[in-house]
């Protein structure tokens, strides 16, 4: 029998490696290592490369990681009704002392989010936030995803663009924006690596006529398979595990959770903007939040209906709550964490 014959072998695992944090609730150990931040110790070894600037920035971060700490304890137990609103602050002020952390500068004092009513009676998934100068543009400089001013996405466009939510997509928000991907790392043969895409209401002909608009991040790394919603990294990559893996975090969006079945995301850049993954939380929750303040009347009658679109909302509530801070601290450390 010709080698010929065999399939090549693939390596087994999700190619996530990545430092963990093990524990029994990740939630609070999320936060439990954030706090840490601001420590003396830590939050003075930190900043010391900034000078006379270390500990007045110091101070900064101290205060809004305590006060983002403090809204979120205020959130638990409320409901999609209020619960927003603190998650924001907490969100926020998160953001803020990442940034100050990450480059040595007091955020500017505005939110760097406007909202934009519904006047025409579409629903309040429509709402809307326009990118103002503020926390928001200091965060998207500090993580290298700069936007136009003015752009402007609304909660339905933010939900569909977290991978978190993939599974939970209603007919609230309409399909994800959010392309899960199964990578195929083999040990032999001339391929090294095969991404195969599942991406809701997309048929395998129109990945295949428009994948390199949808993802232009691969378009100089990869080419299109033979068959399928399939492409074929071409990058000169090592034949091991540990190059698959750092591909893998270069260019795609890791599953938060660690397990031996992880499937990988990527963003469709061809409807909303290209932000921080991190981005489309912060923007969603002040979107969301600026309903609980505006527009209490409409968000109590979707929550009496018991509908899908305040399924969703739950949903979603839960996964920032769970996964917001996983992220920001992954910003802080500028490398991948699992809780």
């Amino acid at each position: 029998m010709s080698d010929d014959t065999w399939a090549p072998m693939k390596y087994p695992g999700s190619f996530q490696g990545a430092p963990a944090f093990p524990s029994e609730n990740p939630r609070e150990e999320a936060w439990q290592r954030l706090l840490r931040f601001a420590t003396p110790e830590l939050s003075t070894s930190l900043l010391a490369r900034f000078g006379d600037q270390a500990e007045p920035l110091r101070r900064y971060v101290q205060a809004r990681l305590r006060q983002a700490f403090e809204f979120r304890q205020a959130a638990r137990g409320r409901s999609v009704m209020t619960s927003p609103l603190m998650l924001y602050y907490s969100f926020l002020n998160l953001a803020r002392a990442i940034v100050a952390l990450r480059e040595g500068l007091e955020g500017k004092r505005g939110h760097g989010l406007r909202f934009e009513r519904v006047l025409d009676g579409t629903g309040l998934m429509d709402c809307a936030a326009k990118v103002q100068v503020g926390t928001f543009t200091d965060f998207l400089t500090a993580t290298g995803r700069a936007t136009a001013p003015h752009a402007t996405i609304s909660l339905r466009e933010a939900l569909t663009s977290i991978p978190e939510l993939v599974l939970a997509q209603s007919s609230a928000v309409g399909h994800s924006r959010v392309a899960e991907i199964h990578v195929v790392g083999y040990m032999e043969g001339p391929l090294r690596i095969e991404l195969v895409f599942g991406i809701a209401g997309v048929s395998e002909q129109y990945f295949r006529d428009n994948w390199q608009a949808m993802f232009p991040t691969l378009k100089d790394l990869a080419i299109l398979g033979e068959a399928g919603a399939r492409l074929k990294v071409t990058a000169n990559i090592a034949r091991s595990y540990t190059a698959i893996s750092d591909f893998c975090h270069r260019n795609l969006l890791n599953d938060l959770m660690l397990r031996d079945d992880a499937r990988w995301y990527l963003l469709r850049e061809d409807r909303v903007p290209a932000w921080d993954r991190a981005s489309y939380y912060l923007a969603a929750m002040f979107i969301l939040s600026s309903i609980v303040r505006y527009e209490p009347d409409g968000l109590a009658d979707l929550v009496a209906t018991g509908s899908d679109a305040a399924w969703m909302l739950d949903r979603f509530v839960d996964k920032a709550d769970r996964f917001f801070p996983q992220l920001m601290y992954s910003v802080a450390t500028s490398r991948p964490m699992y809780f």
